[in-house]
């Protein structure tokens, strides 16, 4: 039809994808779902790993040493004999207690630090001043992380006996909270002094820590440093294993390269995706060769049936991706209430987004690549074939 305008070209283009979305409604809305699934599984797996990958909560890398003995602790001769060494200017030690905020579920871990500079440790998270001075003043003072006073409902000041897990009450006074830069993990935690940590646990788990922490005189030397800590205390009980990472990788760490599975699997649902709307696409225009070769008869041409097509699409993508941010953030609010106290808050994250926003005309372009090689074959005499 030659002499349209652009008006009626845009006209032309809008009328024909409505009709093939009417005519094809079950399985565009099969794509919809299909697609919803797999928005709603991009926003929990990419907040699930967002933990695993934002590992800089805390400014200041250090070693941090472990018993190579998968859930064994350390006594503190360890972090004695370590601090000994002459390249190292601070050792530090934490173990842990965990309490209930609010039950059955809401737990807070206080992370009990102590050993020759705790200070440096409360700068690496930029405690203010004030929140230090106050937590140095009292042995039952603690600092809270802010997503974690939120959840626990716990303000500054405020002075409690929460029941740890055996039901004991812990008296803590809270002297500050404490923001993170990156959220999530790194407000998740409770920092209280050592000794106060340490007189609440069973008396198996007295004397000794979780982690290490070890600051040497050279930044550019430490895993040098570590492999020496290593090789220091290699016929210890238990033998030791240190590397150089900030303090949200070693807590992080025992859990593995998590980020790289869920990745792993966040790729293989976004190919499962892309299959299903190829092999869609393609049995759609297999389906409307003769309907095609009419409108192509008739003077639509071509490129406008394509652009009808990727219309269509782009409504089916568009409204899946719709249905599975709304099914996501639903899944994450829930997930919240079960894992916040280990993970943090988990929200939808606007960094997956811009992910999302490029992906999806990405997959409305491949699979309108089918019907497009479709339709360059295309002849009107193909009506009469079909």
């Amino acid at each position: 039809m030659p002499g349209r305008g652009p008006a009626q070209t845009l006209r032309a283009c809008l009328v024909i994808a409505g009709l093939r979305l009417r005519e094809s409604l079950g399985r565009h809305a099969y794509l919809a779902a299909t697609l919803m699934v797999g928005v709603a599984g991009f926003w929990v797996l990419g907040a699930l790993s967002a933990p695993f990958i934002a590992r800089h909560v805390f400014s200041d890398a250090g070693i941090y040493v472990s018993s190579s003995r998968e859930g064994t602790l350390l006594p503190l001769r360890h972090a004695e004999a370590i601090a000994r060494h002459p390249d190292v200017v601070a050792v530090n030690h934490m173990n842990v207690l965990a309490l209930m905020c609010k039950p059955p579920i809401g737990v807070a871990t206080l992370n009990g630090w102590g050993g020759t500079d705790p200070m440096r440790r409360l700068r690496d998270i930029q405690v203010a001043p004030a929140d230090i001075a106050a937590w140095t003043a009292s042995p039952h003072a603690v600092l809270v992380g802010a997503e974690l006073a939120q959840r626990c409902g716990w303000t500054a000041g405020t002075t409690l006996e929460p029941p740890d897990l055996a039901g004991n009450p812990v008296p803590i006074t809270i002297a500050g909270i404490f923001r993170s830069d990156e959220g999530g993990f790194g407000e998740q935690i409770v920092i209280a002094h050592y000794e106060h940590v340490d007189r609440m646990l069973p008396e198996p788990e007295q004397g000794q820590a979780r982690i290490v922490q070890v600051y040497g005189h050279d930044p550019l030397a430490l895993a040098e440093l570590a492999g020496e800590v290593e090789a220091l205390l290699q016929h210890a009980d238990p033998p030791v294993q240190a590397h150089v990472a900030s303090g949200t990788d070693s807590l992080l760490g025992s859990f593995g390269n998590v980020s790289a599975l869920l990745l792993s699997v966040l790729v293989a649902l976004a190919l499962c995706v892309l299959l299903v709307f190829v092999s869609i696409a393609a049995h759609l225009a297999a389906q409307r060769r003769a309907s095609m070769a009419m409108l192509l008869a008739l003077g639509f041409g071509r490129g406008l049936q394509l652009a009808a097509m990727v219309v269509e699409l782009a409504v089916v993508v568009l409204v899946g991706a719709l249905l599975g941010t709304a099914l996501g953030s639903f899944l994450l609010e829930l997930m919240s209430s079960r894992v916040g106290h280990m993970l943090g808050r988990l929200a939808l994250s606007p960094r997956d987004g811009l992910w999302l926003l490029a992906g999806l005309p990405l997959l409305v372009a491949i699979a309108a690549s089918a019907p497009g090689f479709a339709l360059r074959r295309l002849r009107p005499i193909d009506l009469l074939r079909s």
